[in-house]
């Protein structure tokens, strides 16, 4: 185990200090499995937060669980699954450990692996909001992505768009991005990067 003091000092005045101990246990791969963290308060009051991890035969996390002993607001799980090349295809998001699916991602990929659309259903607010994402990439070695589409409502409508551009074919390259709201032809968002290499 752990165990570490923090000091919360506000306008150099000591405001809060507390003790936290982790704990951390792992399985015969060496994967950690579970952790419990104890914080301690100077005024007497404690919690604890239980994260538990599961994976798959592949070592691939398949779920995370955290509960905190004082509130289920500060408890949530994920859920994860995976192709058989081990890349990432759904996830799934409780917010409140009450069985509900508040957050979904799915993802597709391409032959080699690259992720050609991400979906996403969101529960939490009063509406439902639900999207994808398609890429497109280019024929480089790099498959780097050029074009990014959201369909807003999964209608099978265009919305926005966010488009990349390269200096060259080789790394390292300078790129340019545009980002098109409502697919109106309009440059919303620009941004330019560039990368350097040093020997």
């Amino acid at each position: 185990s752990v165990e570490a003091v923090y000091n919360y000092v506000i306008d150099d005045v000591e405001d809060l200090e507390y003790t936290m101990t982790i704990e951390n246990t792992y399985d015969g791969d060496d994967q950690l499995t579970e952790a419990v963290v104890v914080v301690l308060f100077d005024d007497g009051s404690t919690y604890t937060d239980t994260y538990e991890w599961s994976y798959d035969g592949d070592g691939n996390m398949t779920s995370l669980l955290v509960e905190n002993s004082i509130s289920s607001d500060y408890s949530f799980e994920y859920d994860m699954s995976y192709d058989s090349a081990g890349d990432i295809v759904a996830q799934t998001y409780d917010a409140t450990l009450d069985g509900s699916v508040d957050i979904e991602l799915g993802w597709d990929r391409d032959a080699d692996g690259h992720v050609s659309s991400l979906e996403r259903w969101d529960n939490t607010g009063d509406e439902l909001d639900h999207y994808v994402w398609t890429s497109e990439r280019d024929e480089t070695e790099w498959a780097r992505s050029v074009e990014q589409v959201k369909d807003d409502g999964v209608d099978g409508s265009e919305d926005d768009s966010w488009s990349l551009s390269y200096s060259v074919d080789t790394w390292p390259w300078s790129q340019e991005g545009i980002y098109d709201e409502g697919m109106d032809g309009t440059d919303d968002a620009y941004e330019t990067t560039e990368y350097t290499c040093e020997d």
